[in-house]
């Protein structure tokens, strides 16, 4: 399943036996692609988890929707409703690539950010979702995780139903999060466990030859 499908480029490209596709506002012909096992649903993510009748489980949730935190975490909520033991939740847009991609309001970030650099070409957002990744450390302990960080491009959390014995909160309130600036998060950003690919495949895959 992916959250926030836009163009499809990332959820056509992918080959499963069966996939869902979930976004109030598809940016292509949804007709298209619709199969028995292709669903496009034009709902917001939380019209459809408080509509969904059919108990599926997906092995693969992709969450790459509103770039806010409150609502990332909102939907990592109802993907751990919709996912096994052996699933794993991938989250995107965790780590913004400066001050002004960290911005809640898109529009914002391209306005601050021309008007800083009249000659930017950047069109990057990621939001403040950072915050999830941290709110999740924080007060999910029975979640493990590791972003992947390839030296380029943009890192991805990826999440997983195994317990951290090492658990330690790190914030002395979810208000402390909720207030962090893209400054300060870069002073926490370890809190990430980024690894290189490589390393954070091989996690993932010792996590999964133990449940499946």
């Amino acid at each position: 399943m992916e959250v926030g499908v836009s163009k499809g480029l990332t959820f056509n490209n992918l080959d499963f036996e069966y996939k869902v596709g979930v976004d109030p506002k598809f940016a292509f012909d949804i007709n298209e692609y619709i199969s028995e096992s292709v669903r496009l649903i034009p709902l917001t993510s939380d019209d459809y988890f408080t509509q969904i009748k059919e108990k599926t489980l997906f092995d693969i949730i992709f969450l790459d929707g509103l770039h806010t935190w409150d609502q990332t975490l909102r939907d990592f909520n109802n993907a751990i409703n919709c996912s096994n033991k052996s699933s794993i939740i991938i989250m995107d847009d965790v780590f913004p690539n400066d001050v002004f991609s960290a911005l809640r309001v898109m529009s914002d970030c391209y306005k601050y950010r021309k008007a800083n650099n009249a000659d930017s070409t950047d069109f990057s957002w990621h939001g403040d979702v950072y915050k999830t990744v941290l709110f999740i450390h924080d007060f999910y302990p029975q979640i493990s995780y590791v972003t992947i960080d390839r030296g380029y491009g943009n890192p991805q959390t990826f999440f997983y139903k195994k317990p951290r014995l090492d658990f330690k909160p790190f914030f002395e309130s979810i208000n402390v999060i909720e207030g962090l600036s893209y400054f300060d998060f870069l002073e926490v950003s370890h809190l990430l466990n980024l690894k290189t690919e490589k390393d954070a495949l091989n996690d993932i895959s010792a996590y999964l030859s133990e449940t499946i």
